[in-house]
């Protein structure tokens, strides 16, 4: 071989069955393939703007999942401090508690571990007709810091909170059906 033949041989680049200039190896499609080196450009890109709109759709969607878990756990938060307050409310309603200030007081239950009341009262100061009235506020606290009020008025003595009742009751009342049981007076 001569000279310059070898020269031709190392900048021909071998591929199988051709032999083409090295400096058009760019050019050369891959092996098997028939597609331009343009068209897989465009390809490529395509793949990357399918790859990008996935994971944008696929964080919204991730975003919007996310919302409504914390949306559905608040609100169950919600409901279970505002049936507790309820409850803590009916025991002081039925004397289990005193008309005092109480707490913060941790529930009995195990499952309601992270769940904490307290009983604040206060005398109506404003009202001095109504000296036995107090108003109950239940506050029921989570760990996670959600908070629950719940304000009542109840009567410091509850035979007093009957007298009461039966005021109400007598005041709209025709005076005449007063005093016999079939109405009238004797």
């Amino acid at each position: 071989m001569t000279h310059q033949s070898q020269a031709t041989n190392r900048s021909m680049a071998k591929l199988p069955g051709r032999s083409v200039p090295a400096a058009r190896l760019s050019h050369v499609p891959y092996r098997g393939s028939t597609v331009p080196a343009r068209q897989r450009g465009a390809i490529l890109l395509e793949v990357v703007l399918a790859l990008s709109l996935f994971f944008m759709t696929a964080t919204f969607v991730l975003t919007g999942l996310n919302a409504a878990i914390r949306s559905v756990s608040q609100a169950k938060l919600e409901a279970q401090g505002a049936d507790l307050a309820v409850t803590v409310l009916s025991q002081v309603q039925m004397g289990l508690y005193d008309l005092v200030d109480t707490g913060p007081e941790a529930f009995d239950q195990e499952d309601l571990e992270a769940w904490t009341w307290q009983i604040v009262v206060g005398d109506l100061q404003d009202r001095q007709d109504l000296p036995q009235l107090k108003q109950v506020e239940v506050i029921i606290i989570h760990e996670t810091g959600y908070t629950r009020r719940l304000a009542y008025f109840l009567w410091d003595n509850p035979a007093e909170a009957e007298a009461a009742e039966a005021l109400e009751g007598l005041e709209g009342a025709d005076p005449s059906q007063q005093g016999l049981p079939g109405g009238g007076l004797p």
